[in-house]
Formats: structure tokens, sequence, C-alpha cells
């Protein structure tokens, strides 16, 4: 028995030393990875806070259609992903796709932002409604642009399970900053989010470093950009049958749609910026604890979690992702029980017992966040090249537009979830803000939407991947495969 595990083992080592992989250099791999959706998406956040402060819509009307714009991104999602795959690219699409998509999105956020309170008010709502859907479609188009990308950046087994980490890296320090800029500078200029000035700032700042992010991007993968690098290399017809036949056989990919889906819904729902306020703004009753921890957190955190990188390399990305739950799943229990059994409130007095027990596990329960959002992400190239090998058909846009038709459709309802909650402590026309009092229902809806649900999410995620079957020694015999149909396709 032990002879031909060994056996299995050196076979295994074997394949995957004789495949040659497509291997992204340094400087390529460190300017995709930056994140640059997130400064859409943290403008996003706020969306509903400017819709319903300054525009005056109401808490549930905003919530549902933000739910019903987010489905609709989902439904696009599969339009997208035929527009790509059926993209010939003979100059590359990655970089044409990811171009158009932030294009649209920043126009549309800067257009709600500085425009909609100005409308006559029978107006707003659908003014708002109607730029957020074509909002959602440059989004379909940057995020299509973006999975494919990760695809075709770099195959190499020890590139891929760092991917998510470098990025996850870079939100590390990204939002430091970004927090410590929006409590100490932005709220100290405007003194809250009561007046349209404080967004048209924040929009104006957070897109342009957007924007310049991007452009860092699509240099980074002009290289591999290239039909050669789309699969096998060859011109296949993708047409509807292609996406029914995915869904049907692909069964790595349905498993991942399961993880993935509970784990965007639960932290949409947890990192929603109103439980920020209603946790240390209200609870621990100190808003500006995260920008005054941001800095002292940066190093530990960035030290555990480039520790991530040297265990997805290790153990490849399946097996890191199933270990980063179960250190996650603990360490969040926790954190329940210590805001349950301690007083809140002494966190913020000097280097006491409780802000030193606060400190290390807020510190250990988000990068055991990070390090299970930095895994996830990886596991799509695997399954797009596994597409590739059963099928013959490199079609990334059909892949991540399954998951993402999915994925979107359930996490649209994050904020009607928030909102729902909210609503059923009273928040049902205003947002709890900086002033709203400590009681015990904000402290068990803080509880639940901030660590209840995410830690149920990991739990399905766990008991999801015990059928997958894309581990480190499955994906190079795939790649040895691919690499043998590219050489074939190249002698023709």
């Amino acid at each position: 028995m032990d002879s031909t595990l060994t056996k299995e083992n050196d076979s295994s080592k074997k394949v995957e030393e004789e495949v040659v992989y497509r291997s992204a250099k340094l400087w390529e791999l460190l300017l995709w990875m930056l994140p640059s959706g997130f400064f859409w998406s943290f403008l996003l956040a706020f969306v509903s806070f400017y819709a319903i402060g300054i525009a005056g819509l109401g808490t549930v009307i905003v919530s549902a259609a933000i739910t019903g714009t987010r489905i609709l991104d989902g439904i696009t999602d599969p339009i997208g992903g035929f527009i790509f795959d059926k993209t010939k690219g003979k100059f590359g699409k990655v970089r044409l796709f990811m171009a158009f998509g932030y294009t649209v999105m920043t126009i549309c956020l800067l257009l709600i932002f500085f425009t909609t309170h100005h409308l006559p008010e029978g107006f707003r709502l659908i003014y708002f409604v109607l730029l957020y859907c074509i909002y959602v479609i440059g989004n379909t188009f940057s995020s299509t642009a973006f999975q494919a990308g990760n695809a075709v950046l770099t195959n190499d087994p020890k590139q891929r399970p760092i991917q998510g980490i470098l990025m996850m890296s870079y939100l590390s320090i990204i939002m430091a900053i970004v927090n410590w800029w929006l409590a100490r500078v932005l709220m100290g200029r405007h003194g809250g989010f009561g007046t349209a000035a404080v967004f048209r700032e924040m929009s104006l700042t957070l897109l342009g470093f957007g924007v310049v992010v991007a452009i860092l991007q699509i240099i980074a993968i002009s290289r591999t950009d290239k039909p050669e690098n789309f699969g096998t290399g060859k011109v296949e017809k993708i047409g509807l049958r292609d996406m029914i036949s995915t869904i049907k056989e692909n069964k790595p990919l349905r498993i991942f749609v399961i993880a993935s889906v509970t784990d965007r819904l639960a932290i949409n729902i947890s990192s929603h910026q109103v439980l920020n306020i209603m946790l240390t703004g209200i609870i621990i009753g100190h808003f500006q604890l995260g920008a005054e921890l941001a800095i002292p957190f940066l190093i530990p955190q960035l030290i555990l979690v480039l520790a991530g990188m040297k265990l997805g390399r290790k153990l490849g990305t399946k097996k890191a992702y199933i270990t980063a739950i179960k250190l996650a799943i603990p360490l969040n229990i926790l954190m329940i029980l210590f805001f349950w059994f301690v007083d809140p409130t002494q966190i913020r007095v000097g280097m006491s017992g409780v802000f030193i027990a606060y400190f290390v596990l807020h510190l250990l329960s988000n990068v055991s966040r990070t390090w299970t959002n930095a895994f996830t992400s990886p596991l799509l190239p695997d399954i797009i090249d596994y597409e590739t090998y059963r099928t013959g058909k490199f079609k990334p846009g059909i892949i991540a537009s399954v998951n993402t038709f999915i994925e979107k459709f359930i996490a649209a309802f994050y904020q009607t979830v928030v909102g729902l909650v909210l609503a059923a402590i009273g928040f049902t026309h205003a947002m709890p803000d900086l002033d709203t009092p400590s009681t015990t229902s904000i402290f068990w809806a803080t509880m639940f939407l901030m660590y209840g649900v995410v830690i149920i999410s990991w739990i399905i995620s766990l008991i999801a991947m015990k059928f997958y079957e894309l581990d480190k020694e499955r994906m190079a015999d795939i790649q040895a495969e691919l690499r043998r149909r590219s050489n074939e396709a190249e002698a023709m």
C-alpha cells in the first residue's frame, strides 16, 4: 500500500516537472493583481447613504432598487460572457473589455453622485435606477475580463495560488489607507455624510485612483493577452449549448459556485459600511477606532497574509482554502463571545487587557477572512482550464458568467438582508448613525450580520469542497495534456 502511494506521488511530481508552464513575469503579476475594482466597489457601498440621506429616497425603496439592479447584473453576465468568448481577439480582448467596463462604471457613478439630488423628486428614483443598471453592464464587462485575465496571465501552479494572496495583501494596505482617509480626513472636513459635497469628493478621489490602477493592469496583461494563450490556441465556436453543457457536466464549477455564492453573500453583508458604524461608532462608541488601528494592524496583518502565500504554494489552492475555513470559523465565533462577555466601550481605553484582547482577536479573524477570500478566486482559473481539457474549448467568459450569474443573483439580496434586519429593529426611514444610542437589538443585529452569516457560509463551503476534485496533483495532469494539445495545434 505504501509503495503504491509512493509511486503515485512520484508520478504526479514527474508530470508536474515535465509541464512547461506559462508563467507571468514578476512585475506583470504584481501589477495585474492590483485591486482596481476595489475603488468602484468601495464607493458603491456608500450609494445607499447618498440615495437615502441626500437624494431623499426611502430605506426600503433604495434597498429594493439596489437588489433589483444587482439581479440584472447577474442576468447580464451570461451575455457578457458569450460576447467575450465569441470575440476573436486578434489584438487581445482582456484589455478591450476591461477598458470599456471601467469607463462606463466611472461615468455612471459620477452622474449618480453629482446630479441625482438636483433632479425633481418624482424623477430621482427612475434616474438613479437607470444609471445603476448601466453601471452593472459596465461591471459585467470588467469583471469578465478580469476573470479571463487570471487564466490567461499564468497557468503555473506555484503562481495561481498566490494571485489571491497578492490581491488581498494590496487590499490590506489600500483599505487601511482609505479607511484612515475616510475617518480622519474626509469626515473631519465634512463632519459626516450629511452633505452632497462629501460624496463628490469621495467619488473624484476614489475613481481617480481606480483609473490609474486599471491602466497599470492593462499594461501588465498586454504581453499575454493574445489568441495563442486562449486555451489551446485553437479558435472554437461557442454557443448556447456550450453553456448548458458546462453547467451539466462541469462538476468542479457547480461545487465552486456553491462555495463562492455563499461566501460572496456573507462577505457583502458583513462588510456593509453601516455595520462599521454600528460596531465601532455605536457599540464600541469610538468610530475613529478603525482608522487608529489601521496602521498598527498593517504590518502584522501583512506578515500573516504573506504566510498564507507560502501555505498556498505548498498545499495548492483547494487544500489551502479548506485550511483557511477551518481556522476562520472558530476565530469568528470567538469574536461574538468576546463582545458578549466584555464591555465593548472598554476597548477604546488605552492599552487595557480588553483592548489587547480585541486587537489580537480582530487581527486574527480579519486575516482568516482574508485567507478564505484569497484562496477562493484562484480556483476559477483551474476550472477554466479543466473545461478546456474536458471540451477542447476555451470558455473563460462562460465559466465566469455561470458563476457570477448565480453569485450576483444571490448576493444581490445582501442589501435587502441588511435593510430588513435594520427595519426589524426600527430603522425604516434612516440608517443608524453615530448619534444612535447602543441597544441590545443593535448589538445582536450587528453580531449576526457581521459574524454569524459568514460562519454559516463557511460551514456550507466546507461541506461542498469535500466533493471538489481539482487538487494540485490533478491540475498538473490537466496542464500536461493541454500543453500536448497546444503543441499539436502549433505543428498543424
